[in-house]
């Protein structure tokens, strides 16, 4: 009788996000802070279109947690992404 392992989820934090946004960041000198949180990153210039997909990709992994097609838009912001890793 096979057992099935529950998927436990790991809740996200800013802090984590924040790190992943500066590691794609870090090649263009920039940085985002805590006080970011509201800021659109592709809307705002940090990122272009292949920065916001190995954004996404890169919180995929970290969190082992699939975005809905639906659920992206390039006004994502920190606080929206939160929103939907810990729902």
């Amino acid at each position: 009788m096979k057992i099935k392992k529950k998927k436990i989820k790991k809740k996200a934090s800013s802090e984590e996000i924040i790190y992943l946004a500066n590691n794609i960041l870090k090649k263009y000198k920039k940085n985002i802070t805590i006080k970011d949180l509201n800021l659109s990153l592709y809307n705002s210039g940090y990122f272009d279109s292949l920065d916001f997909v190995n954004f996404i990709s890169a919180i995929e992994k970290k969190f082992k947690f699939k975005f809905r097609t639906n659920d992206l838009d390039v006004g994502l912001n920190i606080k929206k992404i939160l929103k939907l890793i810990n729902r």
